[in-house]
């Protein structure tokens, strides 16, 4: 048996959603998880490298740092707006 008015339900909630998923929505999930990669490997390689001996924390994030430096700053200069203070 039909549910009187699931048409319009089903539609409010098809609205809502591609509301939810705009391009900034999603260029926001992109780079969270871009950075947590980031993080992830800078972990990995860390005990990875300290499992073998070396001793070195500052050259085992640069190449993270390097990516995450190059990445925002491509970002930041692609943008139109200023930047603003809060």
């Amino acid at each position: 048996m039909p549910i009187v008015g699931s048409e319009s339900l089903r539609l409010s909630v098809c609205e809502k959603w591609e509301k939810v998923w705009t391009k900034r929505a999603l260029m926001g999930l992109v780079l969270g998880q871009f950075v947590s990669l980031l993080i992830t490997s800078t972990g990995f390689s860390s005990s990875e490298l300290a499992r073998r001996g070396v001793n070195a924390p500052t050259s085992q994030s640069f190449l993270n740092y390097l990516l995450l430096a190059i990445f925002y700053g491509a970002f930041v200069i692609r943008r139109k707006r200023p930047l603003q203070v809060l």
